[in-house]
């Protein structure tokens, strides 16, 4: 997503917030948490228990970049032209 064939980061893909239990020690383990999440209150729930969870290391929600949309699905499919190298950055 940020146009690079190569990952610069590591990256965790839950299909439902309830999965998060499964990833806690490999959340942890990282310095940062970059979210994208769907935009709701289960998400937003989701976010404040990973932060929790990341205690004093930065986290980072990124549903403000797709407000509008329900997800960030939703939000590239309706968006004319997008590019892989298009950069995602946080609205602070």
């Amino acid at each position: 997503m940020q146009g690079s064939k190569i990952p610069t980061s590591d990256v965790v893909v839950l299909n439902s917030v309830k999965n998060l239990s499964k990833a806690l020690n490999y959340i942890r383990a990282n310095e940062k948490a970059t979210c994208f999440l769907d935009n709701d209150a289960a998400a937003e729930k989701y976010f404040q228990g990973v932060r929790d969870m990341m205690k004093e290391k930065e986290t980072v929600d990124m549903s403000d970049l797709y407000g509008e949309h329900k997800d960030l699905n939703e939000f590239l499919q309706a968006s004319p032209g997008y590019t892989s190298d298009m950069k995602l950055t946080p609205h602070l």
